[in-house]
């Protein structure tokens, strides 16, 4: 329900069957490469390929949102505790990544 979460958490009030339709798209994205992380987790062949996505997922969407901020300024809280667990995340990462050479 993209529609009720971004009215009620972010207080947003914009909606187009389009926007939908690219909300719907990342929500599927999203949970497929959710799905590929958790195939690396049980598979061990897996592992490097799916620590490899996830590092350059979470590095890609901080470095998005880095850029917002310098572009667009300083967004609510919750865009910017969001920028921090990316960088956490990304930076586990590449530490894992480093450190079990698989």
């Amino acid at each position: 329900m993209p529609n009720g979460i971004l009215r009620e958490i972010l207080k947003l009030e914009f909606w187009t069957p389009d926007l939908a339709n690219i909300f719907r798209a990342l929500m599927g994205l999203y949970i497929a490469t959710s799905i590929f992380w958790i195939i690396g987790i049980i598979k061990s062949q897996f592992w490097r390929a799916a620590t490899l996505s996830n590092v350059l997922f979470m590095l890609g969407l901080a470095l998005g949102r880095i850029v917002s901020i310098v572009l667009d300024g300083t967004p609510s809280y919750i865009f910017l505790l969001g920028l921090i667990i990316e960088v956490i995340l990304g930076a586990w990462g590449v530490i894992n990544l480093k450190k079990y050479k698989l």
